[in-house]
């Protein structure tokens, strides 16, 4: 929904407007001639542990479009903000029942897979 608007944005030349377009909606950006940001672009050096996870979840992961840097950023980043809000042990119980889906549903916990 926000790439016509951008595109026309863009078009008319008002502005060159930067996308956040996160993991697959990255692809779409991408093909509309926009360098979209995601996850990977907001990595810092303290986010070195997130990464290490975000490596070991992400050689589960099939084949996709989105890269392999972006990939380990989202999940490992996103697995340490879930860690920080239910514990470790549970948000390895999640990740391990769900997968990715999980994060998804860190602000409600009630909707876990059982």
């Amino acid at each position: 929904m926000l790439l016509p608007v951008a595109q026309r944005l863009r078009e008319s030349g008002i502005a060159q407007p930067r996308i956040l377009a996160l993991t697959t909606a990255a692809v779409l950006a991408r093909e509309a001639g926009f360098q979209p940001l995601g996850f990977a672009d907001f990595v810092t050096p303290e986010d070195a542990s997130a990464l290490e996870i975000g490596g070991v979840l992400a050689s589960d992961l099939p084949p996709s479009d989105v890269s392999k840097e972006e990939s380990i950023a989202y999940l490992g980043l996103s697995f340490m903000s879930l860690v920080s809000e239910v514990g470790e042990a549970e948000a390895q119980r999640r990740y391990t029942a769900i997968g990715r889906q999980c994060f998804d549903f860190s602000s409600h916990p009630e909707q876990t897979a059982s």
